[in-house]
């Protein structure tokens, strides 16, 4: 018997749109895709992108499976260009005004064009400005976890900012410098730790001066300042838009928007998670 879910309330859709993504994150099976191979490309696609099949109302570029299998990064793959523009829903039902009992709330992650293998550290600029990992600004090498990084962003868009703006492209971390970008995480989700800033390459050894950030002394102007000044700390952010589950939306945002991505939580991991595995209803 499927669940009426035009019944729930607004925050427990977005606690299933949250848990939906994470899944589908960490979840990702290519037709064609033999297990430790890599899914052909277009024969008319210089881009270098894959093909991926059974897609509805999706140009041919970005088909991908709706029904996702295998575990992404279980099959040694990073995404790398998460970012909530990469993330459609299957059902265009779900965007009229009364979401009926039937819509879906399935979703589809696209655009695997930049996709790689991640069996060794990778040290080249990834990702879309607002959506990328520190590790990947100080020049640290990255791997799975910058995915994770990506996927916390979202799921803070998600429910702090408003659709219409989301449309409009406002994001977590509205930034175009490195500096104020760094700012900004650390503002966000904490200071950065001494052994990142002290192994940054030398690209970005200008954002450092005597052990942490150049900040605010380095900032390009006053508005860069009070940009950073005016982005609340991801607790009181959480807190102004959840209720009864404020406690684990914060501990989990804190596990996927780690500094350090040693310590950053994994796909599983999260899934694992109170705020998945809890029920929040009351």
């Amino acid at each position: 018997m499927k669940m009426d879910r035009s019944r729930e309330s607004p925050h427990a859709q977005s606690e299933l749109r949250a848990r939906t993504l994470t899944e589908t994150c960490s979840s990702l099976n290519a037709k064609g895709m033999a297990q430790h191979g890599s899914p052909p490309w277009r024969d008319d696609d210089k881009d270098r992108h894959y093909v991926f099949a059974l897609g509805e109302n999706l140009t041919s570029r970005y088909k991908i499976h709706s029904k996702m299998g295998k575990v992404m990064h279980d099959i040694n793959l990073i995404h790398i260009d998460l970012k909530t523009e990469n993330v459609l829903f299957v059902s265009p039902e779900i965007l009229d005004q009364e979401i009926s009992p039937r819509s879906s709330s399935a979703i589809k992650l696209i655009d695997f064009g930049s996709t790689i293998y991640g069996h060794k550290d990778q040290y080249y600029f990834a990702c879309t400005r607002y959506y990328r990992a520190p590790e990947v600004i100080l020049g640290l090498g990255w791997r799975f976890a910058i995915d994770i990084w990506s996927v916390g962003c979202i799921l803070v868009e998600l429910f702090s900012v408003d659709p219409t703006a989301m449309l409009q492209g406002e994001t977590l971390f509205e930034t175009h410098e490195n500096l104020e970008h760094l700012a900004m995480m650390e503002k966000f989700s904490g200071v950065f730790p001494d052994h990142m800033l002290k192994r940054a390459d030398q690209h970005a050894q200008k954002y450092i001066r005597k052990g942490r950030l150049n900040w605010p002394e380095g900032a390009t102007s006053k508005y860069s300042v009070k940009a950073v000044q005016e982005l609340p700390r991801l607790p009181d952010l959480v807190m102004r838009h959840a209720d009864h589950s404020a406690g684990d939306l914060i501990e989990l945002l804190q596990g996927l928007l780690r500094q350090n991505p040693v310590y950053r939580l994994s796909a599983r991991e999260a899934l694992r998670h109170p705020f998945f595995t809890r029920d929040h209803r009351r």
